[in-house]
């Protein structure tokens, strides 16, 4: 067996030394404790100032003469930096010198007071030869090759014993937590604290908000049927809800005071147009009538002008459906007999395949509304076939109802291929922007406490 000229340089206390080091490492179980035994215990081994722990999850993780390195400090921030920049050296190498040249081309400036004059750095080696971290050691006098190779010998020993630690450490905390289930009252503990953490959690999650309104079915683009003109409903043509055509008679406006004007107007113009004769044989004996002459002409003008309107009037009586559709009217025995004015309504004419969802938004209720937000429409005669639609329309302002009520005017289309019967009633969902949980529940209650303490 031969032995190299370094082995024979080393001395037996250093031997030693790094032995009695192995052996403690080997019984250690816990990570900060190899931490503390790696850069204070080591000085035992090859004397030196300071010494460093880095690994690139956690940065500097342990140095010597410190129970915990401040992170936020000048000196930790400048040696995370120098840390990060032997990155860049060999990876193969046991051992590297830490020159001033080095330093400077990483951009850091040598500070006494921080590091010494000759400064060290040794990878510490995973499995595979991954490097997962780097030891850091300075001192004034210079560094010997055999100092640095049994250092070296030191770290890579050390690195196996803290792996075996480190997955020890994880395994124990798994086994902690399933352990906690074996006392009845630590497994209460334990449910009653992950169910305020899940409770807690459950607060964050992201929910849709909706609110509810009041619906109804009704017609899209109806054709709104008015009186033409002031007048008594005579007869009423069409049933509610029937099928109509084009040009089919809907309802008629008592015509018996039109054309007593009329006849009225008739015998009128008869008497002007005898007079005119009479005048005009007169005009030629005596032509101080010529004036006469052009006054009865501008009355026949006039009464033929009237004589037409009653009768453009006449024709008017008789209302027809100015589209094919279906008659939507109350009971039509209520509008007999009934005086109208000009543009009052008296029904629809609706085709009955094209329908949109007509709803009543409280303001109480009104959020944050976009064109095209979903909706659902729940129907009291079928509450399970729900019908979804996109929103189309969202009135600006609130409006008086019948009831007294202010609401918001809101439409939206039937996006699906549902049968919907016209006139049909429910309740409307409206979807908003998603929130969390927390603000979904406590909506109504802030608002009301808002609004009852002013402000």
């Amino acid at each position: 067996m031969t032995i190299n000229k370094q082995e024979r340089q080393i001395a037996p206390d250093k031997l030693a030394a790094l032995l009695q080091l192995q052996r403690r490492s080997r019984d250690l179980s816990e990570c900060p404790a190899l931490e503390f035994l790696l850069v204070n215990e080591s000085q035992r081994l090859v004397p030196y100032r300071q010494s460093a722990l880095w690994f690139k999850k956690s940065g500097v993780q342990s140095h010597s003469g410190l129970v915990e390195p401040d992170k936020n400090s000048p000196y930790i921030q400048y040696l995370n930096k120098l840390f990060r920049a032997f990155l860049t050296l060999d990876s193969n190498a046991p051992f590297h010198r830490v020159s001033l040249s080095m330093l400077s081309e990483w951009g850091l400036t040598p500070d006494p007071e921080w590091l010494a004059a000759q400064t060290v750095a040794l990878p510490v080696r995973a499995s595979q030869n991954r490097i997962i971290g780097w030891v850091l050691l300075t001192r004034d006098e210079y560094w010997g090759d055999t100092e640095l190779a049994i250092f070296s010998e030191w770290v890579a020993s050390w690195a196996m014993s803290y792996q075996l630690a480190y997955a020890k450490s994880r395994t124990s905390v798994k086994k902690q937590i399933l352990a906690l289930g074996e006392s009845p009252w630590t497994r209460w503990r334990l449910f009653r604290w992950v169910g305020l953490v899940s409770l807690i959690a459950l607060l964050f999650v992201p929910v849709r908000l909706t609110v509810l309104a009041a619906a109804e079915v009704v017609p899209l683009n109806p054709q709104v049927i008015r009186a033409p003109m002031d007048g008594v409903v005579a007869e009423v043509f069409v049933q509610p809800n029937e099928e109509i055509a084009s040009g089919a008679p809907l309802y008629s406006i008592d015509k018996r005071e039109l054309e007593s004007q009329a006849k009225i107007a008739s015998r009128e113009l008869d008497s002007l147009n005898v007079e005119f004769r009479q005048v005009s044989q007169q005009v030629l004996t005596d032509p101080r009538l010529r004036p006469r002459i052009r006054l009865l002409e501008g009355q026949i003008a006039e009464k033929q002008a009237e004589i037409a309107y009653l009768m453009e009037l006449l024709e008017r009586t008789e209302v027809s459906a100015p589209a094919a559709g279906i008659a939507l009217i109350d009971d039509p025995s209520e509008w007999i007999g009934k005086p109208v004015q000009t543009g009052e309504k008296i029904m629809i004419v609706a085709e009955p395949d094209r329908v949109e969802i007509e709803a009543w938004l409280s303001p109480t209720d009104l959020i944050q509304l976009q064109t095209n937000n979903s909706v659902t429409l729940f129907l009291n005669s079928q509450p399970l076939n729900p019908i979804v639609g996109r929103l189309r329309y969202l009135g600006h302002e609130a409006l008086q109802r019948s009831e007294g009520t202010l609401a918001y005017r809101v439409r939206a289309t039937i996006t699906d291929d549902s049968s919907v019967r016209l006139g049909a009633q429910g309740t409307l969902k409206i979807a908003g922007d998603r929130v969390t949980i927390a603000y979904w529940i406590l909506r109504r209650p802030l608002a009301a406490i808002r609004s009852w303490i002013g402000f």
